[in-house]
Order: C-alpha cells, then structure tokens, then sequence
C-alpha cells in the first residue's frame, strides 16, 4: 500500500513503465469526459443569452472581443475542418463540442499534476474527483469561454510543475505556451503570467537556469497570444471597446445596476462536496503551519482559488462559471489532500488509516455523483419546449402573446443573423423586457391575451437590491410597476420553477392578460 503513496514527482526519474501508466490514466479520464460532456448538447442554440452572439461571430467572421479569442479560433477551425457550415444550430453544437474538448483536457491535466506528486493514485483520485464535478460537466454543454479558461489554467499549473523540477529552456518554452493559452482563454487568465514568472524566478540560482530561460517564455507566451488572438491585433479599437464593455458590466446585470454580496464566490463553493471542503481545509492548516516547507507549486496551487475569490468580491460576477476555476482547484487540492494525509498515517502505522481516508474519499465521491447524476437528468428536460406544447395546445391560435427575448421563443422580430422559425401558431410580439411591450391596458387594447415572462427579468425590478441602487430611474420604475400590475392582475396559467440546469429549466411564467375563450385552466409543475 506504501507504495501507492509514494510521490512519483519530485524529480524527472520516470521509468517507462510510469510514463505508460500517466499517459493511459490522462486518456483514459479524456475519452470519459468527453463523451460525458458532450451528452445532450444539441439544444437549441438561442437558449443561452450568450451563444447567439458568439454563433453570429462566427458566421459573419466578425468578432466584439468581449473575451480573448481562444473558444472563438478553435471552433472557427473546426467549422473550417467539417465543411464551413453556415447553419447557426451546426455551429453552436461545434462549438459546444469544443468546450467539452477543453473540459475534458482540464480533467486529463489536473490528473497529470496528481499522478506527477503521487502516482498512479493520485491520477486516478485526481482525475475521478474532477470527472464528477457537476459544474464542468454543465459549462462544457456551452458555447462559452469557461471551459477554454479552465484548460488553460490547467496546462499552466501542469507547466509550473515541470519548470520547477527543472527550468530548461524547452520547459520554459512549455510554459509560455500554457500561460498564451490561459490568457487567451479569458481576460482573467492573465492572473497565470504572474504565476508563471514567480516559478521561473524562483529556479533562477539553479545550475540548469539561463538568462535566456526568461526570454523563451516571453517570446512563446507573445507567439501564442497573437496565434490565437491575431484578429484583436488588426482592431486594436475592438479590443479597448469589448473589454471596456465588460468592465462596465460587472456590476449590472440585464442593464440594471444591482448590489451585491462580497462572499458570493464562497457560496459558490458549497457546489463541492462538504467532504472535498473540509479536506480544503486541512490543506490550509497545514500550508499556514508548514509555509517555509511548501514547494512553490503548490503554494501558487493553493493562492489561486483564494486570488481570484478575492478579485471577484469587487464585481458581481460571482456566479457558478465565474467561480469555476476556484472550485476545480479546490477539488485538485482536496484530492492531494485526502493522499497526503493517508500516507501520513500510513506511515505513523495509524490503525485503520487507509481505509478511514478512502472512505471519506469514496463518500466525496458519491456525493458530487449524485449531483452530476440531477444535472444530467437537468439537461434532458427543457421547460420551453413544455410551454410551447402547452400553447399549442391550450391558447386559441387566433390569440396575441407577448414574449421576453429570455423565455427563448423565437417570435416575429427577425433575428439579425439566423432565421428561425416560430414554433408557435399564435402572433408573437417580443421585447427584451415584456414592460417594454406597452402598458397592460395598451396590450390588452391591441389584442393581445398572453405574456410570457422569466423570473431573472422580472426578479430584478422587484428585488430591494437593485430597487435601492436605481429608485431614482425613471425607466426602471415604470418597468418595476409593470411587473407588479402583471403578477398582481394577470392570471397565471402555466409555470414552471427553475430546475437543475438554469439555461434549459428556467423559471417560466405565462400569464393571461385578457379573458380568452377556450383557454385551458392555469396549470403549474
């Protein structure tokens, strides 16, 4: 069992054997992750707020360059391998694709950097515990920039690594493609270029360390950056106007200016397992008592989580995917964690040491299982379609219906870059917000019966939050009052509260704003 246990990583020693078992362990997690990620992901592309933007980029060959170009380059290359598809459906799936690709090689990685500090049993713990993490699984069904992100991440944690145990220049050279691809992932990943460099100096009085060392690093991370983002190069204006867009948005949301709390990133992590938490934990009680002794590598593996849970506490964007990188390490450290503290009472000849951490292990385990496993059943039910089905068979198809872009049915307003069909019988008049639409008393005076809405929209007009931050706006009070007249007066006929999947399992709402003959009685869950 010791055996187990023993660090394969400290140096570059690695026998043949070792190599096979490291490389068999990565593909093997990959070639499961892959198809794992890649289940049920040919929803309709217009469901995310996201993914038509980044489809009509595509497209039209145009970019905003709200993010680094990465998720954006590598779908285009795929787009280019499989034909050149102009069908906007095509292209969303190829880009999904590509973010589970990125998913699954995070996985793969983070399973090297466990089997590079303890073997075969810190691949296989590593790489299961990441492969059952229910927020990879969901942001790799995406057409977004997280999953590029968090494989980026993971291949610099993984050059780190190896630059340490020797900092010649190829690894350098290594480690400056890793850190391009972090930073090309989202603006955010720049966060690894100060990692990076603190690894590189920290060898500097090694024999092997050479002036030059530095200089490929810089030279592979600008070759990179400009590979992948070579576009940004010919629209430096593009560039300042996305990135300025983002920061403007950081602490809005739809438009609206909200408050926001300045631990929500801490909330975010109780997605793990309580059992990965409390391993966290120890990790930290021994990284505070032992600092002096901690190899660098893992020092930068333990601050990251904590960097950038701290940079987020000045934005509101604290949820799930922006979060995500924090979570998986804190995962990737639990998991060294767990190992660690069995061969320590392995060693000590604790009684019962082994099987005690491994059935803590499997109890993390089955946890975060049994989340993946809701999730899954999450991405297989889609709560627009049960509301097209219900109007299509409740609401007379001569009625008028109002709907909020959010609720994802295309209605009469022609998108400017892909054609889609309603699949409603019924007039659609759509506007991002449904007060947008008039005043009830002009709606109902127009013809129109019904109102769809999402909770997301209307929630942010009535929270106190956002009702303090904009009580002196004039269009967001007369917004506010339309949703209250609307919840108030009109008649909820079918709902649906927020499932396990928020993209697909909204919490939706139709509404009847004038009495309609033949109109079937309000039905909910």
């Amino acid at each position: 069992m010791h055996s187990l246990f023993a660090a394969a990583t400290q140096t570059d020693r690695r026998s043949a054997r070792e190599l096979q078992q490291q490389w068999l362990i990565a593909t093997a997690l990959f070639v499961a992750a892959l198809w794992l990620y890649t289940r049920h992901n040919d929803f309709s592309f217009y469901y995310h707020p996201d993914e038509p933007k980044k489809v009509v980029q595509i497209r039209d060959g145009t970019r905003n360059f709200n993010h680094p170009l990465l998720l954006l380059t590598v779908t285009d290359f795929a787009r280019w391998l499989t034909g050149g598809t102009t069908d906007c459906q095509r292209i969303v799936e190829l880009g999904r694709w590509c973010s589970a690709i990125f998913a699954a090689g995070a996985v793969a990685l983070f399973s090297w950097l466990g089997f590079d500090r303890f073997g075969v049993i810190g691949g296989v713990t590593t790489g299961v515990a990441l492969l059952i993490q229910r927020r990879i699984y969901e942001h790799a069904h995406f057409m977004k920039e997280d999953a590029a992100l968090l494989a980026g991440i993971a291949l610099t944690f993984v050059a780190i690594d190896a630059v340490w145990r020797r900092p010649t220049t190829m690894r350098a050279l290594f480690l400056g493609v890793a850190t391009g691809v972090a930073a090309s992932g989202k603006y955010v990943g720049l966060l690894m270029v100060p990692f990076a460099v603190a690894a590189l100096m920290g060898r500097r009085r090694e024999a092997e360390y050479k002036p030059r060392v530095l200089l490929a690093f810089a030279g592979a991370f600008l070759v990179v950056i400009a590979a992948i983002n070579y576009r940004a190069l010919l629209s430096f204006g593009g560039v300042t106007a996305g990135f300025g867009g983002e920061i403007t948005r950081l602490n809005s949301r739809s438009g609206i200016e909200v408050d926001f709390s300045r631990i929500d990133w801490l909330r975010r992590l109780l997605d793990l397992s309580p059992f990965l938490l409390i391993l966290f934990l120890a990790h930290l009680v021994f990284a505070f008592r032992n600092l002096r002794q901690l190899r660098l590598p893992d020092l930068l593996l333990t601050a990251f989580p904590l960097l950038l849970g701290f940079m987020l506490s000045f934005s509101s964007k604290q949820s799930g995917r922006h979060v995500l990188p924090a979570m998986i390490i804190v995962a990737v450290v639990a998991s060294f964690a767990a190992i660690r503290i069995a061969k320590e009472l392995h060693e000590r000849r604790a009684r019962f040491a082994t099987p005690a951490v491994l059935t803590f292990v499997i109890a993390a385990f089955a946890y975060d299982f049994t989340g993946l496993a809701l999730l899954d059943r999450g991405f297989q039910r889609d709560h627009r379609r049960e509301l097209v089905e219900w109007i299509t068979g409740n609401v007379p198809h001569a009625s008028t219906i109002g709907l909020e872009e959010r609720v994802g049915i295309p209605f009469s307003k022609p998108r400017r870059f892909c054609e889609e069909q309603s699949p409603l019988p019924q007039q659609l008049h759509g506007a991002r917000f449904a007060a947008d639409l008039g005043t009830l008393e002009e709606l109902r005076a127009s013809g129109m019966t019904h109102i769809a809405v999402i909770d997301s929209h209307y929630k942010t007009f009535l929270n106190e939050g956002s009702s303090q931050v904009n009580r002196g706006d004039a269009e967001f009070l007369r917004r506010r009052e339309f949703y209250r007249r609307l919840l108030s007066e009109g008649r909820l006929v079918w709902s649906r509260e927020t499932g396990n999947v928020g993209v697909l399992n909204p919490s939706l709402r139709l509404y009847e704003i004038a009495p309609v003959s033949g109109t079937a009685p309000a039905t909910g869950e």
